[in-house]
Order: structure tokens, then C-alpha cells, then sequence
């Protein structure tokens, strides 16, 4: 449900008159051994002035596969299952918990990620105190050995204090004022994923502001299983569809069309003709090879993506576990 549109800065954040609480939410699926290192480095949290901070962990496995691990961490952390499959269904089991547990803040971060020691210190820095919503910055790195399919990620580090239009689970803080507004993930999205970029997109429309920072820093190795060709052009394909289905949801299909519709075509030409000219890239080396079969199979892939949602399918990623 649409919310009602408020100015920019119609809500802006008080400082508590106690020690700010914070809990720190981690969403997790069949992943045993990476939740036992996010937990981990949870654990090694530098304190922060002035703030206590606790962590839940929401299994969404109806078996409670996750329990041994959470039972034998170190973080102190509460446990709650969420049995219906699905990630917007698990992020709504902590956002109702955190605040329930009157917490004042609200962090997410992704069970196959790695929070810096700082982590904690950046998202709560002083001079953020009033803004709503507050993205980290995620360095995603690649697996040592690296698959043949694997190109060097090239991230610039966010724009310290920029304003944002939307952010990302896998690493924010944002007020709990969000919640008692009534945003909730749209679990539409259950098995998609998009969930979250439509979420904070709301709320940014609601008048919560986002800023970011490239302070406070989660570190994510990629799954060797996510950089085969396939899988590449596979992701691009539903999160271009994700992206497509929330601007329709958001914006009505007349409007998502009018902003999407004419990328279609130019990518359905594009991507093929890369694909297909990739080899002679051989000749300035095997990067540009790589580089060039992947742009092409992205374009193409997207392009299918958004022809997918207009008709109403939406592919379901979230039923399948990377990693371990």
C-alpha cells in the first residue's frame, strides 16, 4: 500500500533521553558456517558511546537449522524463527521484534557478510543521530581461487553524507519511527528480492531521509556459484525484473513503461551483437573477452527481465541457497 507522501525532512530524529538502543538484525536461510562468521564478527563490535546494541537472528527455516549455531555464538543473540519461505516474510519477523523490544534503532546485515570491527562506530556516529536512515558501505571481494567467469569488482567508496533515494539490507541502520509509521516489507517480493530498495523507497517518500557513509563497512565474498556466465546473466535478469515490477507497483504501468519500456529494444540489439563480438575482443586479452561476453549477456539479460515483469512473471531467486 502506497504510503502518504510527507516533505523531505518531515521526520527528523530526537536524541533518546537514555542510552540509545540498537538491534541488529541477520535474516538467514541453510547457511550455517557464513552465520557463524557474521555472527562472529558481530561479536567484536568496538562499544560506541552511549549506545547498547543487541542482535536477532531470524531463521526461515521451519526446521530451525540455525538455532545450534546462534545457541553456541558468542553474540548473545536472540533467536525467532520465521517459517514462511521468504526473505520480505523473515525481514518483517525482525522488524516487528526489534520493535517490540523497544529498540531506537534498526540495523540489517546480510548472514554471508562480515561486519568491520568499526561497523557499529560508523553506522551510530554523532553526526548522523537525526538521520532516519543511514546506508554502509559493502566491499564485495572475490574468491581465492577466483572461477574463469570472475572479473575484478571495481567499487568506489560511497560519498561520505550524500543523500540517497533508497538503500540496501545488507547493510543500514534506520530508525524505529519507520515502523511505528507502518512501513513494512512488501512481501510480494517474498522470493524475488527487491524487496528492500522498495521499502526504503517508500520510506524515502514518506519524508524519511537516506543518507550514506563509507564509514561503516561490511565485507561479502562472493559465492564461486554466482560467477559462472549463467549465473551472472541470470541475476541480471531478476533483478532487472524485481526493479521493474516494484516501479510498476509504485508508479502504475503506464509510468514504468514510459521510463523503462524504450531501454528494451536497445538492449535486446546491444547485448546479442556483444555477445556475438565478444571473441574478437580476444585480441586486446582475455579480460576484455570476459568483459565484453558479460556486458552483452547483462543487456540482454535485463531486457528480458523487464519484458518478464510487464507480463507478469516474476522470477523467484530466493528459492535457491549459495554458500554454506
Amino acid at each position: 500500500m502506497e504510503m502518504i507522501t510527507r516533505s523531505r525532512n518531515a521526520f527528523r530524529i530526537a536524541a533518546p533521553q537514555r542510552d540509545t538502543l540498537l538491534a541488529v538484525c541477520v535474516c538467514t536461510y541453510g547457511r550455517p558456517k557464513s552465520l557463524h562468521d557474521c555472527l562472529a564478527s558481530l561479536s567484536r563490535q568496538q562499544p560506541v558511546d552511549n549506545v547498547r546494541y543487541f542482535v536477532i537472528v531470524i531463521d526461515n527455516d521451519a526446521a530451525c537449522s540455525a538455532m545450534p549455531i546462534v545457541s553456541a555464538s558468542r553474540s548473545g543473540a536472540f533467536y525467532i524463527a520465521e517459517p514462511r519461505r521468504g526473505i520480505a516474510y523473515a525481514r518483517n519477523r525482525g522488524l516487528s521484534l526489534a520493535a517490540r523490544l523497544e529498540a531506537d534503532w534498526i540495523a540489517f546485515i546480510d548472514d554471508d557478510e562480515i561486519a568491520d570491527d568499526q561497523w557499529l562506530r560508523g553506522l551510530m556516529a554523532p553526526e548522523y543521530s537525526s538521520v532516519p536512515i543511514l546506508r554502509g558501505h559493502r566491499i564485495l571481494c572475490l574468491p581465492v581461487p577466483s572461477p574463469f567467469w570472475a572479473t575484478q569488482v571495481k567499487e568506489k567508496p560511497p560519498v561520505e553524507g550524500a543523500e540517497c533515494h533508497t538503500a540496501y539490507t545488507h547493510n543500514v541502520r534506520f530508525s524505529r519511527a519507520l515502523a511505528d509509521h507502518g512501513l513494512r516489507f512488501d512481501e510480494a517480493f517474498a522470493f524475488s528480492g527487491g524487496e528492500d530498495v522498495d521499502f526504503f523507497t517508500r520510506a524515502h517518500k514518506c519524508g524519511f531521509e537516506i543518507r550514506q557513509t563509507a564509514r561503516a563497512v561490511t565485507y561479502e565474498t562472493i559465492h564461486s556459484e554466482r560467477l559462472t556466465y549463467t549465473r551472472q546473466c541470470a541475476k541480471s535478469f531478476w533483478t532487472a525484473a524485481a526493479n521493474m515490477r516494484e516501479a510498476i507497483l509504485r508508479k502504475g504501468l503506464a509510468k514504468a513503461l514510459s521510463a523503462k519500456f524504450h531501454t528494451i529494444p536497445l538492449n535486446l540489439i546491444i547485448g546479442p551483437a556483444l555477445i556475438a563480438g565478444s571473441p574478437l575482443a580476444l585480441a586486446l586479452g582475455v579480460e576484455a573477452f570476459k568483459r565484453t561476453a558479460l556486458v552483452g549477456g547483462d543487456k540482454l539479460a535485463r531486457a528480458m527481465g523487464r519484458l518478464a515483469a510487464i507480463v507478469g512473471y516474476l522470477p523467484a531467486p530466493y528459492l535457491h541457497v549459495d554458500g554454506e
